[in-house]
């Protein structure tokens, strides 16, 4: 992956809000491709987080999808809200849809699981500094 100076972190929801958020607009990675400037190629390692996105990359994304670049970068799932100007009384209808994939899912739990791990390591070695400092304090 690359990560020169400037790029926001990609995020463990980032690759697949953002193919949610094409396939909700009904866009081909080709159009969001050619509205944001970059290759398709690009494109698709975004959304398989294979690839970080560039801050002023983000920008364009978010201004594209009208989300906020905050929502975008936050761990919060989906929530779509979708309108249905084809309702049977005219009027339009709107559905919201929460939506985590289970491999987001598996993902967020292994990551915290990862980070409770290093808070337990990381409060046992201050401890024992703690402990040590006292020691030589008395």
């Amino acid at each position: 992956m690359r990560n020169p100076g400037g790029e926001a972190e990609s995020g463990i929801l980032l690759g697949s809000k953002l193919r949610i958020l094409r396939a909700a607009h009904n866009y081909t990675q080709q159009f969001v491709a050619e509205a944001l400037g970059v290759g398709q190629p690009t494109v698709s390692r975004w959304e398989k987080d294979e690839d970080r996105i560039h801050i002023s990359d983000l920008r364009k994304v978010s201004d594209l999808y009208k989300v906020s670049m905050e929502w975008l970068m936050s761990p919060d799932s989906v929530v779509m809200h979708v309108h249905d100007n084809e309702a049977e009384n005219g009027a339009g209808a709107y559905n919201t849809v929460n939506v985590m994939p289970q491999e987001v899912l598996d993902r967020m739990v292994a990551q915290y699981d990862a980070h409770i791990t290093s808070l337990h390591k990381l409060t046992e070695r201050l401890l024992d500094l703690l402990e040590e400092k006292t020691r030589k304090a008395e």
